[in-house]
């Protein structure tokens, strides 16, 4: 006969499986001469566990999180620069957590003119991520000039990573706006574009003839040219 059953809700592990302390009646304990016999009650309670300490947490412990909530204010005008970076919760410290990326549209840098512009991208290289589109409030939005990507994780810590990269963009800068030389007769290299294009997979490997394919992703109905779509409305009306 079972006695002394704590439930297994309100108790410790232990408490569950040797009975309340000091108690000197027969208590129920897990050892079975059958495992398989007693693994599915078993897994099916420390289930039940885990999802309580969950509850417990969700419960106790989130409510403390409310007085560290801040207002989301989106970034200003000038504020064209992203920096991103890595955070592994379940280790630390991580290796890649030290990395840091920055990015900058083409045509947000203080560059003069076209040629800067296209300068920058030479210098770039393979940062450079090319002509890019996107779909914003139903308008097809294409961006030819790109952005421009630099990485580093040469560093112990995040910060000189972050400095790094903030160097060199000021530095392309620089270089770019550099009007003692220029290289308006060289072309750009697309091939890290293309190459990326074709290992993404994304409808820009089949159909690089096609609207949309050299931005890597599928035609859609907002580059099918305006004056097809007013001659075909005009055919419908007249039938």
């Amino acid at each position: 006969m079972i006695k002394n059953l704590r439930c297994f809700g309100t108790s410790c592990r232990t408490q569950a499986v040797l009975g309340p302390k000091g108690a000197q009646n027969q208590v129920y304990r897990w050892e079975s001469s059958k495992p398989d016999d007693s693994a599915t009650p078993k897994l099916e309670i420390e289930s039940k566990r885990r999802w309580l300490a969950y509850m417990r947490m969700e419960e106790f412990e989130l409510p403390k999180l409310e007085k560290y909530k801040k207002e989301f204010v989106p970034p200003a005008d000038d504020q064209v620069v992203k920096v991103r970076t890595l955070e592994y919760l379940n280790q630390k410290p991580h290796p890649a957590s030290v990395k840091s990326v920055i990015s900058v549209k083409i045509k947000d840098l203080p560059l003069t003119d076209g040629s800067c512009k296209h300068k920058a991208k030479l210098l770039a290289g393979p940062r450079w991520s090319g002509p890019q589109s996107s779909i914003l409030n139903g308008k097809l939005i294409e961006d030819i000039d790109g952005e421009v990507k630099i990485s580093s994780e040469n560093f112990p810590h995040r910060a000189q990573n972050v400095r790094w990269c903030s160097d060199k963009l000021q530095l392309l800068i620089k270089e770019s706006n550099d009007k003692s030389y220029n290289f308006d007769d060289i072309p750009l290299d697309t091939r890290h574009v293309i190459r990326r294009i074709r290992k993404s997979r994304r409808g820009g490997h089949k159909m690089e003839n096609l609207a949309g394919a050299q931005q890597g992703r599928r035609p859609t109905k907002y580059d099918m040219p305006e004056e097809w779509i007013e001659e075909a409305k005009l055919a419908l009306s007249q039938k």
